[in-house]
């Protein structure tokens, strides 16, 4: 980017605008080269009806141990901290679901054998519309412990957007949506006994606590829309639109 954009110039030639799902995007074009007249962070709409898609063939989920578990969903990847995750998970009395595939699997099912056969550790495969929906409603938590820079993942949306607290890394865009105790939980990225902290500050909280978060992180979600989202695309197409007359 730094050498096709601040050196060549090539982009400059052929875009006119940019717009960013997060300020952290943002801050690293401009980093990069890229004017800030230029850039527009417009947050990506928290898209909680996908999940009431087609159960694409698969049967609703029959777990009734609702509310008793914490649960990632996406890629099995080793810059998602999913082994992190799991390193927490191990030395306490707590369940962890993981819905996804990747190719870090192979490698946390030998190193968490234990746990696995134990059921304390859960790997669910890849699964998509109903089934997901409910393996989220019935989480405790949903748990986001990527070690590198996330944009605006919609796993973070979609769960806000289902009421459901999430504690996330504070890395990225996490933190822009994410407000530490008020709509979910952060951590830093790779601390391990941080994210046991603030799994077992979740756990202790009392119904109406969690309940008041719950209510913050669909707030978060409802404040974005699709409707405002295309009101602010259409906004600068106008406005390019006319500059171009």
């Amino acid at each position: 980017m730094t050498i096709h954009h601040k050196f060549l110039k090539i982009y400059e030639k052929d875009i006119n605008y940019l717009i960013t799902p997060s300020k952290f995007a943002a801050e690293l074009l401009e980093k990069s080269g890229w004017p800030e007249k230029k850039i527009t962070t417009i947050y990506n709409n928290a898209p909680a009806l996908r999940l009431e898609s087609s159960m694409t063939g698969q049967k609703k989920s029959k777990d009734k141990l609702s509310g008793d578990y914490l649960l990632y969903f996406g890629r099995i990847a080793p810059e998602k901290g999913i082994e992190d995750l799991m390193k927490a998970v191990k030395s306490h009395d707590w369940k962890l679901k993981i819905a996804g595939e990747g190719p870090e699997e192979n490698n946390l099912h030998q190193s968490f054998a234990t746990e696995i056969k134990l059921g304390k550790i859960i790997f669910l495969g890849q699964l998509s519309g109903q089934y997901l929906s409910n393996q989220i409603d019935d989480a405790t938590a949903i748990i986001i412990p990527s070690r590198w820079p996330e944009n605006m993942p919609l796993s973070l949306l979609e769960s806000l957007a289902r009421e459901k607290i999430v504690i996330a890394s504070r890395v990225g865009g996490l933190p822009e949506i994410i407000k530490d105790g008020e709509n979910g939980f952060l951590f830093t990225p790779g601390n391990i006994k941080e994210l046991e902290n603030k799994i077992d500050r979740l756990l202790k909280l009392g119904e109406t606590e969690k309940k008041k978060i719950k209510l913050k992180a669909k707030a978060s979600a409802n404040c974005l829309n699709p409707n405002d989202h295309l009101r602010k695309i259409i906004k600068i197409y106008q406005t390019l639109a006319k500059k171009s007359e």
